[in-house]
């Protein structure tokens, strides 16, 4: 299986990589692709700061610190240069041990090797990389911000290899806390002690002193060396072929002489009396990797009784290229250091990684939006700083990246931004979280948003209930969320567990994650670009997709957005169910404009959900936010029934809202609008029901101008009922009105008789004030 294969072979529930170059451009569009296709989530990368440093220049990088967290690991004796990916399932691991870079070169433009081991049959390889993980813990020559987390992974490897046989063919060298040269030194004595040492390797010290040692603490001077017929890649750690060695070069058969790839692999082949020894890995045939400085990590086949080696040729030596500089940075300056970040709510916290830095100094941050000053930090003698950072949370989530940058002197250090509600959701939102965080960073599928109202419906209180800020319509406010408790974030499917959380417990990045989402749901986002000419346009600009299809792609589009709106319908269902009592009704509403917004149904659609909507608000009194109220309007002036001033006016007033102060807010709800009334014009609308006089309002007018000897006023609502001859004839009649009932509010059954009224009685009463069941019944109420 190829590495990448393996990559999405799997919902794998985490993910590390090791490496000492980057490109996150190749990261994000080639293995975390590979990866959320195949389920998996929750990928970390562990980098030198020379791998950070190469990222921050990538302008391509957008996701870091979103959809994976990236940190850097800084070795003080040398560079961090493992080149592992380690993927951990349910109850299953697997590890790949390679020499390539997490880069497009190390992943296939150069010739690299890769192992992919299982516990199944190197339960050992598994042990030594927690003990890896374990020991860079407590080695005072790393300095990382995450040290906390390399015991957890340490435990997922050691859980793997419960009750899987340990065969000793297999293990993992790896220099820290000791020499990776001695430790190939001991398994060959095992094995009677070498006799021929042949080397593949990029990279050598100049004076090739890392071979001789080699050859000296094996007690063998048949040493061979590999001379590429492509020749290496050009690197800045050393040169690629060693002065003054005795070494003989020679050219490797298959599967090395005949790749006509440039060479980055790292192997080491030694034959012994009793077997042979063959490691391939990260390190190099230097000092630094071989014996001591770096951070390394090979894999040994141990091969007992096999005695034939590779088949090797006579080969002339390299033409030796000269050492690439990139130690110095352009114009004299000093090179940029290396910071790690994290962002939680209005505050972000950090570290110096490199160089260690302490004292005040100017923090800053970068977006593809634009620059913005942080203000003064104090950052202490473990690099620790920390600063307020209002509004960056919410800022972080675009599609661009964020960059922090911190100036002291003539120091400057960056590093990327993580989101510490992405990381908790991608921990624990299981299959649902790639989805959520589209949604949080706006590039959302319809897909996606069917997924999640499922997913909402399975547990409504997911959602949370969302109180309105302001309340009587009076204001243009943001309604704010609640927190809710982290219990219900549980992956789909699994069943719920005892908890004793409230709505204010649990771990903090958790809750500030669902409100996140749920907020997201209250942003205008405008309709999806499928089928339009814009889409078209976007497709063009990248691969280019055949009418075909793109119309089977639109048609999955489109069953997607049906599934959305059917699965609103049944959230909407459950969500405004009577148990609930109206505490989701705000959710219900901004759930119902987004996906509106997003799809634009039909009207009838619209028409319905508001309806049911609104309706809980009025069942239950509760407070309208100007956005609501004006939807309340909008559906009365687009329902097309008559008198539409006249019934917004009994809404609005019913609601409690002073419509002399009253100012209705429609930028907010630009999906209803468009949809249900694109002309609408909600000011002018509004001065028609300042105007008008409800139903229940000229009830009132008459039988006050009545009782007073007043003149007969004009009523437009009451003058157009079949009743208004015997409400004219006894408005100067004091006993003919004193057969009249009159209710204070609308109820379905006769005062008289106390038998429910017929439907058409009953909308009457509603409606224009008045009807006729053993008598008149007028209804003076709003």
């Amino acid at each position: 299986m190829q590495p990448l294969d393996l990559i999405s072979a799997a919902p794998w529930q985490r993910a590390v990589f090791t490496t000492y170059m980057l490109s996150l451009s190749f990261f994000e569009a080639v293995i975390l692709d590979r990866l959320v296709r195949g389920g998996g989530r929750n990928a970390l990368i562990l980098a030198d700061p020379e791998g950070i440093r190469a990222g921050l220049s990538e302008q391509g990088a957008r996701r870091a610190g979103r959809d994976y967290e990236l940190e850097p690991v800084a070795n003080t004796t040398g560079v961090f240069h493992p080149k592992l990916t380690l993927l951990f399932g349910d109850s299953d691991a697997h590890l790949l041990v390679g020499s390539g870079n997490l880069t497009f070169g190390g992943w296939g433009m150069n010739l690299e090797t890769v192992d992919h081991l299982h516990p199944g049959f190197a339960a050992e390889v598994f042990d030594d990389t927690a003990d890896l993980f374990e020991t860079l813990t407590i080695t005072d020559n790393i300095r990382t911000g995450i040290a906390d987390q390399f015991e957890p992974v340490a435990a997922q490897l050691r859980k793997s290899t419960r009750g899987a046989p340990r065969s000793g063919n297999f293990r993992l060298l790896h220099s820290v806390g000791g020499s990776i040269a001695e430790q190939l030194s001991e398994l060959a004595y095992d094995l009677g002690g070498a006799t021929c040492i042949t080397i593949i390797s990029p990279y050598f010290d100049k004076d090739g002193s890392a071979v001789s040692r080699l050859s000296k603490l094996m007690n063998c001077e048949n040493v061979q060396l590999h001379s590429h017929p492509k020749g290496a890649v050009r690197g800045s750690k050393g040169i690629n072929w060693p002065e003054g060695t005795n070494a003989l070069p020679v050219c490797v058969d298959a599967p090395f002489g005949n790749d006509d790839r440039p060479l980055h692999a790292k192997c080491v082949e030694i034959l012994c009396r009793r077997g042979r020894l063959l490691m391939s890995g990260s390190a190099n045939s230097t000092n630094a990797a071989l014996f001591a400085g770096n951070v390394e990590a090979s894999l040994v086949r141990i091969q007992r009784d096999t005695l034939v080696g590779w088949t090797t040729r006579p080969a002339a030596k390299p033409t030796v290229y000269p050492v690439v500089d990139t130690d110095e940075a352009d114009d004299g300056e000093e090179r940029t250091g290396i910071l790690r970040a994290v962002i939680e709510g209005d505050r972000i916290a950090g570290q110096v990684i490199v160089p260690r830095l302490q004292g005040q100094a100017q923090l800053s941050v970068a977006t593809t939006a634009g620059y913005g000053e942080l203000g003064i930090v104090s950052i202490d003698d473990a690099g620790k700083f920390e600063a307020a950072a209002p509004d960056l949370e919410m800022r972080s989530w675009g599609r661009g990246r964020m960059v922090l940058r911190i100036e002291q002197n003539n120091h400057a250090v960056e590093g990327f931004v993580s989101i510490a509600a992405a990381a908790g959701i991608i921990q624990k939102a299981g299959a649902m979280a790639p989805r959520l965080l589209a949604m949080l960073s706006g590039t959302e599928t319809p897909e996606d948003v069917a997924a999640i109202l499922t997913w909402f419906k399975e547990d409504p209180d997911r959602i949370g209930s969302a109180p309105v800020r302001g309340g009587q319509g009076g204001d243009k406010v943001e309604r704010e969320a609640t927190w809710v408790p982290i219990e219900v974030l549980r992956p789909v499917g699994e069943s719920p567990r005892h908890s004793n959380a409230s709505s204010t417990g649990g771990e903090p990045a958790w809750q500030r994650a669902l409100w996140l989402v749920r907020s997201a749901f209250f942003e205008p986002r405008g309709p999806w670009k499928s089928g339009t000419g814009e889409d078209d346009q976007a497709e063009d600009e990248e691969d280019v997709e055949s009418e075909i299809e793109r119309l089977k792609r639109i048609q999955r589009e489109d069953n997607a957005k049906n599934r959305a709106m059917n699965a609103l319908d049944g959230l909407l269902t459950e969500m405004l169910a009577d148990r609930h009592k109206g505490i989701h009704a705000v959710s219900a509403f901004a759930l119902a404009h987004y996906l509106t917004d997003r799809i634009r149904p039909a009207p009838s659609v619209v028409h319905s959900w508001l309806v049911r909507i609104l309706g809980e608000f009025s069942r239950h009194g509760l407070p309208m936010d100007a956005s609501i109220a004006t939807a309340g309007m909008l559906l009365r002036a687009s329902d097309g029934q008559k008198r539409p001033a006249e019934r917004a006016r009994t809404f609005l007033l019913r609601a409690g809202i002073d419509l002399a102060s009253f100012m209705p807010d429609s930028a907010t709800i630009p999906g209803f609008v468009e949809v249900l009334k694109p002309s609408w014009n909600a000011e002018q609308f509004l001065e028609a029901i300042r105007s008008a006089r409800t139903a229940g309002e000229e009830v009132r007018m008459y039988l006050e101008a009545a009782e007073g000897g007043q003149p007969l006023p004009s009523l437009s609502v009451l003058e157009n009922s079949p009743h208004w001859p015997q409400l004219k004839a006894a408005f100067a009649d004091g006993e003919a009105r004193s057969r009249f009932y009159v209710l204070e509010g609308s109820q379905n059954f006769c005062p008289r008789c106390n038998l429910v009224m017929p439907a058409a009685s009953q909308q009457e009463l509603r409606q224009i004030g008045v009807t006729r069941h053993c008598r008149i019944i007028l209804c003076r109420g709003i």
